[in-house]
């Protein structure tokens, strides 16, 4: 069977939508197909929303007919903006995707569950988790059995559900959000995680969250795709750079003795979703893949560690810690005027990427 997965998709109220007729074609050539549904679209509780680092996303509901249209069976609901409206954003929005299946979030069990998908008497099982972001189901000692969340990649529960799963499918594909937004490679912890869950059971893990993609490897005879970027974020700021609205589609070729992988490139500009010229994406996947080697692999890793410390430090700053490379009029202003939130410390210290990232730049400064 062949299973399309992409990345992130974000439709603001301002934006239209129109897939070009590659990308249906794309599409239709598939027997399965997943998106990352990336937001909630209802809130009507303003005064009652949880606490959060980072933008508050909330997208239109034109957006679901656009999927609808390119017959698409299963979001994927693991990721940071989901829970973005509280509670009931998330509920309501449940209830306006009827017809998908709906993976990695709700209740524990539903979060850390197996969608089992059967054609042809192929049984293929999905998971999907999320970096430790708001919202995630992470600790069973506060949250308590009602809870409603995400399932976090890192929990206690991953791995058991991981070679669980084995014994109820012919094949196990783990959709993972996670990673270093705005960087073309990724940590070594989560090439690591990935890999380890490729050793636990998965015969592939697909990547997003990073706004960019990255590139990929076959680890073990399997594939992991370190991250497929947007695939439709619209109405986004230009200083994110083009690679904001240019993406890949992953689709994988799954059977019982194996499994092959094949990147699409997609591009969204002036209302069109697009796939990209073979050719020309294919050099820019060669690239990508081969930041992955291990020639220039930890330069560029580094790289994009120190890069990101100016902001990390103003991020500290945000969070009421003002040190010297943070110091800034505006960053002493914020403070002076009690616009400090200790939840952007929070979220730097919590979050797997944000962490392991400082962590690398500190060392590499030390």
């Amino acid at each position: 069977m062949k299973l399309l997965v992409t990345g992130d998709y974000f439709i603001s109220e301002s934006a239209h939508v129109t897939p070009d007729d590659n990308l249906k074609r794309l599409f239709e050539e598939t027997d399965y197909r997943v998106v990352n549904y990336e937001g909630p679209v209802w809130s009507d509780d303003y005064h009652n929303l949880p606490a959060k680092s980072g933008p508050r996303l909330m997208q239109s509901a034109s957006g679901i007919q656009v999927l609808r249209d390119l017959k698409v069976d299963a979001l994927t609901l693991a990721n940071n903006h989901i829970m973005d409206q509280g509670i009931d954003g998330y509920t309501k929005t449940v209830g306006m995707l009827d017809g998908f299946n709906l993976i990695g979030a709700g209740k524990w069990d539903e979060a850390y569950g197996l969608k089992v998908i059967e054609i042809d008497g192929f049984k293929l099982g999905l998971i999907n988790l999320c970096e430790m972001q708001f919202g995630m189901l992470a600790d069973e000692w506060t949250q308590g059995d009602d809870a409603v969340g995400c399932a976090w990649v890192n929990h206690k529960r991953v791995n058991q559900l991981i070679m669980g799963s084995k014994e109820r499918v012919d094949s196990l594909v783990a959709v993972v959000h996670a990673g270093v937004e705005m960087t073309d490679v990724p940590l070594p912890e989560w090439r690591d995680r990935y890999r380890e869950m490729i050793e636990l059971g998965c015969d592939a893990v697909i990547a997003h969250h990073t706004h960019t993609v990255q590139g990929y490897e076959i680890y073990k005879g399997k594939p992991i795709a370190y991250s497929l970027g947007n695939f439709c974020f619209s109405d986004i700021s230009e200083t994110c750079g083009p690679e904001w609205h240019q993406g890949a589609i992953a689709v994988l070729d799954i059977a019982k003795d194996g499994i092959a992988i094949d990147i699409h490139g997609c591009r969204y500009e002036n209302g069109i979703l697009s796939l990209a010229d073979r050719k020309e994406w294919g050099g820019t996947m060669d690239k990508l893949c081969g930041y992955l080697s291990d020639v220039v692999y930890m330069d560029r890793v580094n790289e994009s560690c120190r890069r990101l410390m100016t902001d990390y430090w103003n991020l500290f700053a945000m969070g009421g810690l003002l040190g010297a490379k943070s110091l800034t009029l505006r960053n002493v202003v914020r403070g002076l005027a009690g616009k400090c939130n200790r939840v952007h410390l929070l979220n730097n210290i919590r979050c797997e990427s944000h962490r392991w990232c400082i962590c690398r730049a500190l060392d590499l400064e030390s």
